[in-house]
């Protein structure tokens, strides 16, 4: 997890504000939201076992 988030913050440097692990038919992932220094909240989901953002979009 250190990993990743480390390697998050280069993708969208902000604070974690939550982590959920979540499974679909396919991935393993963390589900994590982040606020960024603009104030704007983002979800991404990253592959558990590579590190790979799977998908990343601003939160409503």
């Amino acid at each position: 997890m250190e990993q990743i988030l480390a390697k998050l913050s280069s993708h969208i440097p902000g604070h974690v504000l939550e982590v959920e692990l979540e499974m679909d038919a396919k991935h393993v992932m963390y589900k994590i939201e982040l606020i960024d220094h603009k104030g704007l909240v983002w979800e991404l989901r990253i592959n558990a076992k590579t590190g790979t953002v799977i998908e990343h979009k601003q939160d409503d």
